[in-house]
């Protein structure tokens, strides 16, 4: 009977209202695919190059999370796109900044510059019946991406902002301060910006020129642009590679081995340190390259433009990449933990098919970089001159599994196209026991605690061992241990979790390191003390990988409740200075790992206050998400028990600030949970975009 009263009072409101324009509805009357829809969700607007674009008649829809827009206003009419309909093939070609892009209606995949690339969702004719004007509707940031456009959408205001920034590209000769060969300087030139299969690889730093030369950053073009070439540097060694062909190029040095002959080059590869973030840039001539690997360069000195693609013939004709398509900027990472290899013994063969599996799922979730644990409890997962073998990986500590592991991990990795961090643990050596002789004999932590007078270089602790921050001798061998993982494997990060000190409790000022804060005579106090300790490693292990290479990254995921990062009795982390000075850290990953309802620690509120405290913005901002709490009832209120897109309304949630840089999901095998796979599909969603 109230359903009844309610619908009769809303005819009424509606025939009242019939001559006035109401505001804000949702329902919107569309016909495709033979047939009539009541369209409810957001109706969308769109920005070109920051001016409104009226597509209020004809909206743009969401097709599940992908933003389908009419063709016609925004990229013909508004961003001047070059487009030609053909009606016997039902395709749609779409041209500008020299690159292009052939839909078909209702087609699962487009051509993109000749290559074939599946499509998030389908082009299709749409009749919008309240004006009877019939529309083809496009995936926007699809398109948008292929053209070379920067694309934003904002879900709270249901707004697409596109803006095509080749335009007025030389308004690219501006100043940018460099430091260049040693000096700095204010470069004038033009600044171009890089293209690699018709996306833009490098937003941070532009291409240059010298003598007459084009450098690029060799990373970004290279490793990642798609053209199937590996990228490593060691040694102040860079190397190319692409199936027999290889190129080395030592930085400063005017020669260069191609296939093993020497010829000379008129500008070398640099490091150029970018003034204003402060950071190296490994800098390539690309046009020995380009000619070497048989790529096909274009340079438009009037757009500013370079551009690197694989001759068409060469491409093989597939329906699905074997990268998929993503945001170049954003960090999509997944952590591969111990936990995930299991305490058993695995054969080569054995850990390659699981590390296969895991590299597969990643590539099909849309993840960008794996970020691998190898160095959870004072052991590694690599073959190390300093730390034992891991029992996850030969069943026992200490035990030689006969193969290197993490090698593996690296190699496989980059060959699908994943960036690959190693994942350090610094101070935990064993969470279950404080028996030393239950570590390997070749421990260091066992040898400290057997050598007269370091015997404290280790501290049993709560049923736990942790090596003591204090000493200068353990933060060598930590840092050691960086340095022997990047002296040994192509990594292109180094990561640290949130385990610095163990919770302390109310006892914190006279327990664990207590001893050496006392015999430090130290005036801080010995929160700060410990503080200290801490930021002492970090320094020293952010100058030992910039030494190895300035374009590998160092971060740290703390844990995501800043009120406790800060708090006196645990973790012991100096935040303020990480996120304030240079030389601490490249990124900073906060473990928020609640849900939006949480009373204490909701999501959005502690994205916010990270936000707010990495306001110098030196330091990019990632997310850790927690997967592992998807569709369980028992935390967080019951609200992941109740709710499926928790996990996609946060990664959204975090790209609508504009002030995020990525997410890094805890951990691989939560994506596998049954309770979570409706929470995870929603995710997965988002990820792809």
């Amino acid at each position: 009977m109230k359903i009844k009263k309610w619908l009769t009072g809303l005819l009424v409101f509606c025939l009242i209202m019939t001559a006035v324009p109401i505001q804000g509805a949702t329902s919107l009357p569309i016909r495709y695919s033979g047939k009539n829809y009541n369209y409810t969700d957001k109706q969308l607007k769109v920005k070109c190059n920051n001016k409104n674009v009226d597509i209020s008649d004809t909206p743009g829809i969401l097709d599940g999370d992908i933003g389908l827009l009419p063709y016609e206003e925004v990229f013909q009419d508004a961003l001047n796109v070059s487009t030609t309909y053909s009606e016997a093939e039902k395709s749609l070609t779409l041209s500008k900044n020299g690159n292009k892009v052939i839909l078909y209606v209702d087609g699962t995949y487009a051509l993109v510059n000749g290559k074939k690339v599946q499509v998030p969702a389908k082009a299709k004719f749409v009749l919008y019946r309240n004006v009877n004007e019939t529309k083809l509707l496009v995936p926007s940031r699809f398109v948008s991406k292929y053209l070379g456009f920067d694309y934003v959408y904002t879900s709270s205001t249901a707004t697409i902002s596109i803006v095509d920034n080749t335009s007025s590209s030389n308004s690219n000769k501006q100043s940018l301060a460099i430091v260049y060969a040693g000096k700095k300087q204010n470069y004038t030139d033009t600044q171009y910006t890089v293209y690699a299969e018709g996306k833009k690889v490098s937003t941070v730093m532009p291409a240059i020129k010298k003598n007459d030369t084009i450098l690029v950053p060799a990373y970004t073009t290279f490793a990642k642009g798609g053209q199937g070439i590996q990228y490593s540097y060691k040694n102040s060694k860079m190397t190319l590679t692409k199936g027999d062909q290889s190129i080395i190029m030592k930085k400063g040095s005017k020669t260069a081995l191609i296939n093993g002959e020497e010829i000379t080059l008129t500008e070398p590869l640099r490091a150029v340190k970018k003034v204003a973030n402060g950071k190296y840039y490994m800098m390539a001539p690309v046009e020995v390259i380009a000619e070497a690997f048989g790529l096909v360069l274009t340079v438009d000195e009037e757009l500013g433009t370079v551009k690197l693609t694989v001759p068409v013939e060469e491409v093989p004709d597939v329906e699905e990449p074997d990268v998929p398509e993503e945001d170049q900027e954003e960090m999509k990472g997944m952590w591969v933990s111990y936990l995930e290899l299991g305490s058993g013994k695995k054969t080569e063969a054995q850990w390659k098919k699981k590390i296969d599996s895991i590299i597969e799922d990643c590539v099909n979730y849309g993840m960008n970089t794996i970020i691998f644990q190898v160095r959870p409890f004072g052991d590694a997962i690599y073959e190390s001159d300093l730390f034992p073998w891991s029992q996850y990986v030969s069943g026992t500590q200490g035990v030689d599994p006969g193969y290197d592991p993490f090698e593996y991990v690296v190699e496989a990795s980059h060959k699908k196209g994943l960036k690959v961090e190693a994942w350090i643990n610094p101070y935990r050596v064993s969470s279950s026991s404080t028996d030393i002789t239950k570590l390997s004999k070749d421990n260091p932590a066992r040898k400290f605690r057997s050598t007269k007078g370091k015997e404290r270089y280790v501290l049993a602790y709560n049923n736990g061992l942790y090596y003591n921050p204090a000493v200068k001798e353990v933060q060598n061998l930590i840092v050691n241990g960086v340095k022997e993982i990047l002296d040994k494997y192509d990594v292109d990060g180094i990561h640290l979790d949130d385990y610095f000190y163990p919770s302390l409790g109310s006892n914190y000022a006279n327990s664990f390191d207590a001893t050496e804060y006392k015999a430090s005579g130290s005036k801080l106090s010995i929160a700060n003390w410990r503080r200290e300790n801490v930021n002492t490693l970090v320094k020293k292990l952010y100058s030992t990988v910039k030494a190895a290479d300035p374009n590998i990254r160092f971060g740290i995921s703390p844990a995501g409740n800043i009120n406790n990062l800060k708090d006196n009795t645990m973790y012991y982390v100096d935040i303020d200075t990480w996120l304030s000075e240079k030389g601490y850290v490249d990124y900073i990953c906060p473990q928020i790992y609640w849900s939006f309802d949480h009373k204490t620690a909701a999501y959005d509120k502690m994205v916010d206050q990270w936000i707010q405290l990495n306001k110098s913005d030196i330091v990019d901002l990632y997310i850790g998400i927690a997967v592992y709490k998807a569709g369980y009832s028992n935390v967080d209120s019951g609200e992941w028990g109740k709710k499926s897109t928790i996990l996609r309304d946060q990664i959204l949630y975090g790209r609508e600030t504009g002030k995020v840089d990525g997410y890094m999901f805890f951990r691989y095998d939560s994506f596998h949970n049954s309770v979570a796979q409706k929470e995870v599909n929603n995710l997965l969603k988002v990820l792809k975009q």
